[in-house]
């Protein structure tokens, strides 16, 4: 969502991973919760995609040590 301020980014990954997460998923042994983390990033000038990726990715495992099923913005 390049064109897009953090706090849209944010919003539509929240509606996503509600919508995601409210949906269990049918298996063999039965209904199986899903769970969604992300870590969102703006660009920053002058930084390449791999930069960009580990921040987020950075940003994404937070979400998950701090219990995931969550979204975490990078500050702004």
């Amino acid at each position: 969502m390049p064109d897009r301020p953090m706090r849209d980014a944010v919003a539509a990954l929240e509606r996503m991973r509600a919508q995601l997460c409210d949906q269990p998923l049918d298996s063999p042994a039965g209904p199986l919760a899903i769970t969604f983390s992300a870590g969102v990033v703006e660009n920053l000038p002058g930084e390449t995609v791999a930069q960009r990726l580990e921040r987020a990715d950075i940003l994404c495992y937070r979400a998950k040590v701090a219990g995931r099923d969550r979204i975490e913005p990078a500050a702004c």
